[in-house]
């Protein structure tokens, strides 16, 4: 091996430091003689590496719990991520969850998340794509979808090494990245909105480029893939024009792809290649899957969803197709129809940009702006938890369900349930709710026992017994209040020390408390049987079906992004705005009544939960 070693600090350093090895004749003799002493005609290859920076320890963070709706669980900013937006998903051979983000890289262990970022060595925070090498290394491209990136980080446990435009690398936005059965690895650079500068391959020793000039469609590459028979795919679009395209390399030439107008000059945002040899193609307008003879497309007409492009595919070990889109969520096909998940099925959000399958079968979908969302289960399982009635679901962070039943609470871990009653010191009372708190103790509201907070190992009565419990919150000081019914307790307070009992005496509208909620102002609303209460902290303010609600049993509380606040009532819908309540008529095109759950969408839809359904709609920002 023959070497030089200089001590590189910054960029402007390394270029310079290129620059004067190639006007160095010392240098340039020295791999004259070396290729002549090797044989090698066309010269001999060096490299220079930057940024070998010793890996920092990251920021740790105890995985949350998340947000459990239905089969979905998501987790968030408030769960240990360090951004809500997950641009790029990958499983590690050791089994640890790598997530791309605006905020870092972040690697998810199944208990906790770990967040590097330039202060630990990585070349810049924002990380659009990732891939794991035949050496078990990490590679980071940087970048954003409408900003230029600062390069590669190598990532092999002890260091991140950086490569570069200086170093040879084409640009240094870097959407997609794949190493060839070769060994070889590939960058697509460039940025969505900001046009590409073609593909880089990267030998070990020296990057190479390749762009229209070589026979690409596109200068922006958006995805790789190489097939079983060794061909290289590659989706390409400007996104500006007609500049489209999908091409293959056989090691030689790019080969467009034989009847590529299918495509109708929209870019290609993702590809995959299904177990059964079928090519498929997500666009703006859709997907188009190729079976080498013919073209089959998917819209919105066939029940998928695809509004702001198809931005990831996914084919699970089922053989079904997942498809995410950047506006209505994530379709799954079965080869016969398409099942939709959107937010209301509990997505973190519509806008999904990646998508992975873990090695026990869950599918991880990153979303913009909702965090990452973990689908636990392709098909219902039955458990019989041998209780009679099931009131309330949830699951922990060790991803065992609980269940509160009519004679207790049951646990079940995927293969055993283990019951938990007054032998293990709990209520054998109905458990109305469960509820997870920052401190990690999960709380079980009961049927006239009251309260139980379990430690992992115990379960201990916490506050007044003979108490009904159906609603438990916590607020932004991490005090818990606890809504109750069928007594005159109202709501409860609980600030780790004592309980406070806040009534009609003290103001409270009602003492049946059916929904809690603190507002952006850290104001707490009560929903009760006879209308619902606002509480600032010293007083409250009542209002009624005489003040404008629609109803005066008052079920769901939700404030949606504008600050407003919505209102699902027994006898339908209200909005409050501006210091009045405003409720939506039988003629408003809404059909909700009796109005259980609030949500809202990425996109500003409201959802409304009902008997017999779901209505929607989109209000404006004023």
């Amino acid at each position: 091996m023959f070497c030089r070693l200089f001590q590189i600090d910054t960029v402007a350093q390394l270029v310079a430091v290129r620059r004067s090895l190639e006007q160095d004749p010392a240098w340039q003799q020295a791999l004259q003689s070396l290729a002549a002493a090797w044989d090698k005609e066309d010269g001999v290859d060096y490299r220079l590496e930057s940024y070998r920076t010793p890996v920092g320890k990251g920021t740790t963070a105890i995985a949350g719990t998340g947000m459990r709706q239905g089969l979905w669980q998501t987790f968030n900013v408030q769960d240990g991520l360090p951004s809500p937006n997950i641009v790029a998903l990958l499983q590690d051979r050791h089994g640890n969850i790598w997530f791309g983000t605006e905020a870092g890289i972040t690697r998810f262990d199944g208990s906790a998340f770990t967040t590097y970022t330039t202060a630990d060595g990585l070349v810049a925070n924002s990380v659009q794509c990732i891939a794991e090498d035949s050496q078990g290394r990490l590679w980071f491209g940087t970048g954003t979808w409408n900003q230029h990136g600062s390069g590669v980080s190598l990532y092999d446990e002890s260091t991140f090494t950086t490569y570069t435009t200086a170093d040879g690398l084409v640009a240094n936005s870097v959407q997609c990245i794949l190493e060839d059965k070769q060994g070889h690895m590939w960058f697509g650079a460039g940025t969505w909105r900001l046009g590409g500068k073609g593909v880089s391959r990267y030998n070990g020793h020296r990057f190479e480029t390749f762009d229209t000039d070589d026979g690409l469609p596109s200068n922006t590459v958006r995805a790789f893939l190489q097939d079983e028979e060794g061909l290289l795919w590659l989706a390409t679009a400007d996104g500006r024009g007609p500049g489209a395209g999908v091409c293959s390399y056989n090691g030689t030439e790019f080969v467009p792809l034989s009847g590529a107008e299918w495509l109708e000059g929209m870019p290609a945002l993702s590809i995959l290649k299904d177990r059964q040899g079928h090519m498929w193609f997500g666009t703006y307008r859709g997907i188009r899957r190729y079976d080498g003879q013919r073209v089959t497309s998917f819209s919105n007409s066939e029940g998928l969803g695809v509004a702001g492009g198809a931005r990831a595919l996914l084919e699970d070990e089922e053989g079904h197709i997942w498809i995410g889109s950047f506006g209505q969520g994530v379709s799954r096909y079965d080869g016969s129809a398409f099942l939709r998940f959107e937010t209301k099925d509990g997505l973190g959000t519509n806008g999904v940009w990646s998508m992975l399958e873990d090695r026990e079968g869950h599918i991880w979908v990153g979303t913009h702006g909702g965090g990452v969302s973990r689908y636990l289960g392709a098909q219902f399982t039955h458990v019989e938890v041998e209780r009679d009635y099931v009131f309330e679901s949830y699951q922990d962070r060790q991803g065992h369900m609980w269940f509160g039943t009519r004679l207790g609470a049951s646990r079940y871990d995927g293969k055993e349930l283990v019951i938990y009653s007054t032998e293990e010191g709990l209520t054998d009372w109905a458990v109305q709710c469960i509820f997870a708190d920052s401190k990690g103790y999960i709380w079980f509201g009961t049927h006239n026992n009251g309260m139980f907070r379990y430690d992992g190992q115990t379960f201990t009565s916490v506050g007044p017994e003979e108490t009904y419990v159906n609603s438990i919150v916590e607020d932004r000081d991490g005090v818990l209040w606890f809504g109750t019914y069928y007594s005159e307790k109202g709501v409860m307070r609980y600030d780790g020390q004592t309980f406070a009992a806040l009534t009609t005496e003290d103001g409270l509208v009602e003492n049946s408390v059916w929904s809690v909620l603190q507002d952006s102002d850290g104001d707490m609303w009560f929903g009760t049987e006879g209308g619902v209460s606002r509480y600032d902290g010293e007083r409250f303010q009542n209002f009624t079906v005489a003040d404008g609600l629609a109803g005066n049993w008052v079920v769901a509380i939700f404030q949606d992004r504008h600050g407003r606040l919505w209102f699902g009532t027994s006898a339908g819908l209200s909005l409050y705005e501006d210091g009045q309540f405003i409720p939506f008529p039988d003629n408003a095109g809404l059909s909700p009544k009796h109005v259980l759950d609030i949500e809202e969408g990425p996109d500003g839809i409201l959802w409304f939960s009902e008997y017999g359904g779901e209505s929607a709609i989109k209000p404006g920002s004023n």
